[in-house]
């Protein structure tokens, strides 16, 4: 025990290795370009003012992301998600494999769960004890699940996944622009210190180095960067790039994208003037995908859930993945549906935000009537919307 908790330590300790390396390079370029370029090396003064005005603007913004990304938490499923004291003994009494995945196909029915495992069982981790929801893995180095977990990351020490993806998109960027401007405004003394024209010193061997330093990381960060827009305009994570996230009716690498327009709403937000800064402004939502159905997917229902299964699954998942209060509950009073003609109504709770985000869940999902006519207590709002759709038949048992 004591050994293994040495060699946790000792692993913790070496994961920031890393960051250190990069921090120390960031650091040591600083030196070289404010110090032995700008202020030892330029003779004009206007050009040194403007060199070191645009440079602290990218240092600033590099520093900024690198440091959400590496000390953004990563977003976990929360306790909604675990088995309860109940199920966990059920579960762990239940000796023969196809009662346990009946366990799991019985809790996840009140979930919004669509995902499932390669084998067609709802995923399930051992060491979190939690129903993974959609797009969740477990991280072997964080040792915990992550929500829309897109890989690990060495260099900042993090998983990247839904709550920080943004914020590591934006360091790659930031830090391409930094390398770019570095190679760009020393390029010139580059010259001139390789052919003679400016006195050996001190700063000929940081100028020479500083060239090629931002232009081997330009290269490998372009490259890296590219493929993640790809991504993102995909909307895929890396583990669904290499492996198609499954659903009820089978892999399917679209899965989840919605357009090119939606996936980038999906990692940066809606408010575009806020797509370059590093603040949270990603929403989660359960909008099933639009305009992707086949006739004959649209009139069927999913096992998985209460919603309608279009054969893509969600784009995220919903507000009740961290904890926030359930998204929607079914009305189930007589005279309720006597007064909406005998229709299922759906009673959506939440802040004004998520209740557009389910409104427009259900937009995709054949036709339904909102109503916005009920303030929820505090800033909330409730939104009642009646379902006269495919897939919303009077079968519905989960419900």
């Amino acid at each position: 025990m004591a050994l293994s908790r040495g060699l946790r330590c000792c692993q913790r300790v070496f994961s920031w290795l890393p960051v250190l390396i990069i921090a120390s390079v960031v650091l040591w370029s600083y030196y070289a370009y404010v110090f032995q370029l700008c202020l030892f090396t330029l003779s004009n003064t206007l050009e040194k003012v403007a060199y070191l005005l645009v440079f602290h603007v990218c240092f600033g913004m590099f520093s900024w992301t690198y440091w959400k990304s590496i000390f953004t938490p990563a977003a976990s499923p929360c306790k909604k998600f675990q088995l309860s004291y109940s199920d966990k003994q059920r579960y762990e009494m239940e000796e023969r494999p196809n009662a346990q995945k009946q366990i799991l196909v019985e809790i996840a029915k009140k979930l919004p769960i669509h995902t499932r495992a390669q084998s067609g069982a709802i995923r399930f981790c051992d060491r979190c004890q939690v129903l993974k929801p959609d797009r969740c893995h477990h991280c072997s180095v964080c040792e915990t699940c992550v929500l829309k977990m897109d890989h690990h990351c060495p260099w900042v020490n993090n998983c990247v996944g839904f709550s920080n993806y943004k914020f590591f998109l934006l360091f790659l960027f930031y830090s391409m622009l930094y390398c770019i401007y570095i190679a760009a405004t020393v390029f010139q003394y580059f010259i001139k210190f390789w052919v003679g024209d400016l006195p050996n010193g001190p700063a000929k061997f940081h100028v020479l180095f500083l060239m090629f330093v931002a232009l081997m990381f330009f290269v490998s960060l372009m490259f890296l960067f590219g493929y993640h827009c790809w991504l993102v305009v995909k909307n895929r994570s890396t583990l669904e790039a290499f492996s198609a996230p499954f659903f009820v009716n089978g892999p399917d690498r679209q899965g989840f994208n919605i357009g090119i327009r939606k996936n980038l709403q999906q990692v940066f937000g809606k408010d575009r003037r806020l797509w370059f800064i590093p603040v949270f402004t990603r929403t989660a939502s359960t909008a099933p995908l639009e305009g992707r159905a086949s006739s004959e997917a649209a009139r069927s229902t999913s096992s998985a859930g209460p919603f309608p299964h279009y054969g893509r699954g969600l784009l995220e998942p919903i507000p009740a993945i961290f904890g926030q209060e359930p998204g929607y509950t079914l009305n189930r009073s007589p005279a309720n549906r006597r007064a909406h003609g005998n229709k299922k109504t759906f009673t959506l709770t939440g802040n004004l935000g998520s209740s557009i985000n389910l409104l427009r869940m259900f937009l995709g999902c054949g036709r339904f009537y909102p109503c916005l006519d009920k303030t929820h207590p505090g800033t909330g709002r409730t939104c009642k919307l009646h379902t006269d759709g495919p897939g919303f038949e009077p079968r519905s048992p989960e419900l």
